[in-house]
């Protein structure tokens, strides 16, 4: 009897220590659902520092329209630049809808006059968000500031 109960100790020790190791207490902390996004950032282009003023201003009419374009046809959520310095390489932000497939988002980017130029380019990453976290309102233009 002593030994049939020392074993029934032994494999109840065992079996809590082996099962129980890969589970672990959730994290009250961390969602359990995500939604995603693509975050698009604008980085300044190759051709960039090659253009005149005149060219300038007529790419970033067409840019601010392809921005309000996005938005209105659902592609977005809310675009725009960084406050940051006139050498700084990273220009601003597009985010779009992440149930769209990453080709998708890239043909849509890339459509942008501004990067059509080269005054700017894109880099495109998926980002993942507790659900519920972001509420957007629609943005219905685009100006320049």
């Amino acid at each position: 009897m002593k030994q049939s109960f020392r074993c029934i100790v032994i494999l109840t020790l065992f079996t809590t220590f082996a099962f129980g190791q890969g589970q672990q207490q959730k994290d009250p902390d961390e969602p359990d659902t995500f939604e995603t996004y693509y975050m698009v950032f604008l980085k300044r282009g190759p051709q960039s520092a090659e253009l005149t003023e005149p060219q300038i201003k007529k790419i970033q009419r067409g840019h601010l329209a392809h921005l309000t374009w996005l938005n209105k046809e659902g592609y977005t959520h809310i675009a725009g630049p960084f406050e940051v310095a006139a050498d700084y390489p990273l220009r601003g932000v597009v985010i779009y809808r992440g149930d769209l497939e990453m080709q998708k988002v890239k043909e849509l980017a890339e459509r942008d006059p501004a990067v059509k130029s080269g005054r700017l380019q894109v880099e495109i990453l998926k980002w993942w968000v507790p659900a519920g976290k972001l509420a957007w309102k629609q943005q219905t233009s685009f100006q320049q500031h």
